[in-house]
């Protein structure tokens, strides 16, 4: 199994165990009721929690469970965060109508730091998903400080005169088609020259918010 893999379940193990801690922090978890939230065998609960244990992620004592390290807190803070993060930006900005928790769970793995401060800035930082649940906030020991030109950012929020580089696009493929054909494509600059309207490439298109929301750029 490849290390990436092997990243991926450190992370969702680590996301379980702040679960446990959100309810109470001061109790050990269980194997049993860590295999029982992962649905998977106890034996492989115990065979995980000892690598982390080794990576210094978890404190492990045979028969009494185990709890998060600082830097295991801190992590498992942060996976959580990110996945919140997620669920929030697929239903309050894509209104995605699929299954949010399960297509968070796949993307939270995906989305690096930047990405997840462009989503919380999009979001206006919120402090809860739809659910209602706390959103983890950004800390200097599991955060991303980011300058501007290294953040992303979504096209609706730059001031007129400002410019960026297109990076990466949250469009439906009928959405993106529709982008490229006014020639709106990863790489090009588009710069804000009023309100919804921008200069690409020498010629001016109106952008409406909605869209221009979900077209992520780094400021040049």
């Amino acid at each position: 199994m490849g290390e990436g893999h092997f990243k991926e379940f450190e992370e969702e193990y680590l996301e379980t165990m702040y679960e446990f801690y959100e309810k109470n922090s001061e109790l050990s978890v269980r194997t049993g009721d860590m295999a029982k939230a992962l649905g998977v065998s106890p034996a492989s609960v115990t065979e995980m929690v000892q690598r982390l244990a080794r990576n210094g992620f978890v404190n492990y004592e045979k028969y009494k469970g185990s709890s998060l390290t600082k830097i295991g807190l801190s992590r498992g803070r942060a996976v959580k965060r990110r996945h919140r993060i997620i669920e929030t930006f697929l239903i309050d900005v894509l209104h995605f109508q699929g299954d949010v928790h399960e297509t968070a769970c796949m993307l939270e793995h995906a989305v690096n730091d930047d990405l997840e401060m462009t989503f919380a800035k999009i979001l206006n930082y919120p402090e809860t998903n739809p659910e209602g649940k706390p959103i983890p906030s950004f800390s200097e020991t599991d955060g991303v400080q980011l300058s501007d030109t290294d953040m992303l950012f979504s096209a609706a929020t730059l001031e007129v005169g400002q410019k960026g580089e297109v990076v990466a696009f949250l469009l439906s493929k009928s959405e993106g088609d529709a982008c490229a054909a006014l020639g709106i494509s990863i790489g090009c600059i588009m710069n804000k020259v009023a309100a919804d309207t921008w200069s690409i490439g020498g010629s001016e298109l109106k952008i409406a918010a909605k869209f221009g929301i979900q077209i992520l750029l780094r400021k040049c």
